[in-house]
């Protein structure tokens, strides 16, 4: 019988293994903002169909990032070289008060184990370049003690 994604004709699929399509497997994301964010993790599962990973991942700071740096979330699982990673996420800023501000980024390929994320209204070579086209106007605030991020990302494993 065959592994869930690498299927041959003729093979008959299980019950067990259409079953499996779907199903989340937990990862502690990593998160960064030039040096390392300690931090709880409200959720990190992937889901991966054959080479397509579809990752989502939700965080809570417990120290500081660093003032003008991008900011940078692990993979769960590692991307294919050169990849064209689609994904969104939304930074909450507490320190503005209890509801905090709420920041839209963009997810961008960065290595084959992490994902940068920048402010909206990038250009066209910002995206292209990864982190080599991000600026300090592209990070919107440096990460502190109870600043959140949530975010969805989808891309080809390796």
């Amino acid at each position: 019988m065959a592994t869930f994604g690498t299927f041959a004709d003729g093979q008959v699929l299980s019950a067990a293994e259409l079953n499996a399509a779907g199903t989340y497997t937990a990862y502690t994301p990593t998160w960064t903002q030039s040096a390392t964010i300690t931090k709880t993790t409200n959720l990190g599962q992937y889901m991966l169909f054959n080479k397509l990973v579809v990752a989502n991942f939700s965080m809570t700071a417990t120290s500081a990032g660093t003032a003008n740096n991008v900011i940078v979330v692990g993979l769960p699982v590692t991307a294919s070289a050169n990849n064209s990673l689609l994904g969104q996420a939304y930074l909450i800023d507490v320190s503005v008060g209890v509801s905090g501000t709420l920041y839209p980024l963009v997810a961008a390929y960065l290595t084959t184990t992490t994902m940068a994320f920048y402010a909206g209204g990038g250009n066209e070579t910002d995206y292209a370049t990864g982190q080599a086209g991000l600026t300090a106007s592209l990070v919107p605030v440096t990460i502190a003690s109870g600043d959140i991020i949530v975010g969805s990302i989808t891309y080809r494993a390796a």
